[in-house]
């Protein structure tokens, strides 16, 4: 299988891979199938043949994972299949001094904050059969500031992610790209319009909502005396937008409103 995904990326990228690199990559995917335990040089050479300094050294080379992950992606893929974007960041637990990069990171809502790296990862997902595929991941710099008035920031990071593997994803015809709510911000909308994409995110509590079709007017639906006050219903076409610049092709979602909206 390796064998063909490399022949593949020959073709479609014109990417060669050395035999040597090649004969350590083979041995990579064989022993990463049947380790037990953390993934780590050490643990490694446990389950190969090769000793620890081989995987060190040839981990340190340069090798192009974007495309490897593509290949496999077209690999598996039906050519008219709808294809998604995702991107999003991780944690990885990480305690150690010599390693770099660890800070406090908050990974969830409610549990404490724990030392670790913080990965932004970008990944496709073929919508008719289910499948996801990651596509890159990278570890964020510790140093980089969460406030978007200064200079570059840890969004700018994200969507870099997001731009630099343009080329490689025109072919793919990725259309949406799905985010979480931390992602609502202009400078995403900007970046994903500017690709030809269209944004699907959550809204935070605070979103300014305006509406991307004509107005409304709000009327109750007939119920029982038993629910009279927990009247719902479903409007669609609402957007969120943070000034008033922000195209309509971007982010439709679908709201669950106290009150429902009659189309006149």
């Amino acid at each position: 299988m390796a064998s063909t995904i490399f022949r593949k990326m020959a073709d479609i990228y014109n990417y060669q891979v050395g035999f040597w690199q090649r004969q350590f990559l083979q041995e990579l995917f064989r022993t990463v199938v049947s380790l037990r335990g953390r993934a780590g040089f050490t643990n490694l050479a446990r389950f190969s043949l090769l000793h620890e300094q081989t995987f060190r050294r040839h981990l340190q080379k340069a090798f192009r994972w974007v495309w490897f992950n593509l290949t496999v992606f077209r690999l598996r893929r039906h050519p008219e299949e709808l294809t998604i974007g995702v991107f999003d960041c991780s944690f990885l637990p990480k305690s150690g001094t010599e390693t770099w990069g660890p800070r406090p990171v908050l990974f969830i809502a409610g549990r404490p904050v724990e030392k670790g790296m913080e990965v932004s990862v970008l990944g496709i997902v073929a919508t008719g059969s289910r499948r996801a595929f990651g596509v890159d991941a990278t570890q964020t710099p510790p140093d980089l500031s969460t406030d978007q008035t200064g200079g570059y920031s840890r969004v700018d990071f994200y969507l870099e992610q997001i731009t630099d593997p343009c080329g490689e994803l025109a072919g793919l015809v990725v259309s949406y790209w799905v985010t979480g709510g931390f992602y609502v911000k202009q400078k995403v909308f900007d970046t994903v319009i500017g690709q030809r994409g269209n944004l699907i995110t959550r809204l935070r509590s605070d979103a300014n909502l305006r509406q991307a079709t004509a107005p409304c007017t709000p009327v109750r639906r007939k119920t029982g005396p038993a629910d009279q006050n927990s009247t719902t219903a479903k409007s669609t076409g609402m957007i969120a937008r943070n000034s008033p610049g922000v195209s309509t092709r971007s982010g439709v979602f679908q709201i669950s409103l106290r009150f429902g909206c009659s189309r006149r």
